[in-house]
């Protein structure tokens, strides 16, 4: 599934926050912060990286952006009817802007990619036994997603 576009729907658990996606996923994870851990109510949360130009919010009304750390951080974007998560922005450079969707709220899971492996796994809640690297640590787990995510863009521009 590497480097192959997907185009779909996606849309907050309530429906009252939607999305387009075209375009070509960069990498997928599951994450075990605490803040996806509160703000999805599950013990971790399957995210879905694209290149920000992929995805087109179509009810901005709709959603409240908030970020919950310090920078560099996603910006996430939170359905103000359900209080779910709709998705996340995130910009590392002038020219780097990234799109943080969860799986749950794209229509066929099945065009994505596996994901790459559990990150910010010291808070997890529930043992993951799918033979998936668990990276534990802020730091490593920043380093282990942007090797993932940068190695996932060359090989995304040179495909282009």
């Amino acid at each position: 599934m590497e480097n192959t576009p997907i185009i779909q729907q996606g849309r907050c658990t309530c429906g009252q926050s939607s999305f387009s996606v075209d375009g070509t996923p960069l990498i997928r994870f599951i994450c075990h912060c605490r803040i996806c851990q509160d703000l999805y109510q599950k013990p971790f949360a399957d995210v879905v990286i694209f290149p920000e130009k992929a995805v087109k919010l179509q009810t901005t009304e709709s959603v409240e952006f908030k970020k919950f750390r310090a920078p560099p951080a996603v910006n996430r974007g939170i359905c103000k009817s359900c209080k779910k998560p709709v998705l996340g922005l995130m910009s590392v450079a002038p020219f780097t802007r990234f799109a943080f969707v969860p799986a749950m709220n794209l229509a066929d899971l099945t065009q994505l990619p596996e994901a790459v492996g559990h990150v910010f796994y010291h808070r997890h809640v529930q043992e993951m036994y799918d033979g998936l690297p668990k990276v534990s640590g802020y730091v490593s787990s920043q380093l282990f997603l942007s090797q993932k995510i940068f190695k996932s863009l060359i090989q995304y521009n040179f495909s282009a």
